[in-house]
C-alpha cells in the first residue's frame, strides 16, 4: 500500500476503522507492506499502530515507487 498524502492516509485509516473497528483494522494493516511518500504521511499511518515499512526520501510519486522497487529488490520485505 502506498500513501501519497496525509489526507488520503487519514481517510483510509478512518474508513478502515469505521468498516471493521480499530482493533481489526490495526491487525489487517500489520500484514501489509506500507510505504509513505513523506514523514507527515508516515505519522498519519502510525496512528492505527503501523510503522511504515518505507518512508521515501523525496516527496514525489515516482521517487516513492523507485524506493519501493529498490527495497523489494534488496529483500527488505516481501511483496504482499
Amino acid at each position: 500500500m502506498v500513501f501519497s498524502g496525509p489526507l488520503s492516509a487519514k481517510a483510509f485509516c478512518r474508513h478502515m476503522c469505521n468498516a471493521v473497528g480499530k482493533e481489526t483494522a490495526s491487525k489487517r494493516i500489520q500484514n501489509r507492506f506500507v510505504a509513505a511518500i513523506s514523514c507527515p504521511v508516515a505519522y498519519v499511518i502510525q496512528s492505527p499502530g503501523k510503522e511504515p515499512d518505507l518512508i521515501s526520501c523525496n516527496a514525489t510519486f515516482p521517487d516513492v515507487l523507485r524506493d519501493i522497487k529498490l527495497s523489494l529488490s534488496a529483500g527488505m520485505k516481501d511483496a504482499r
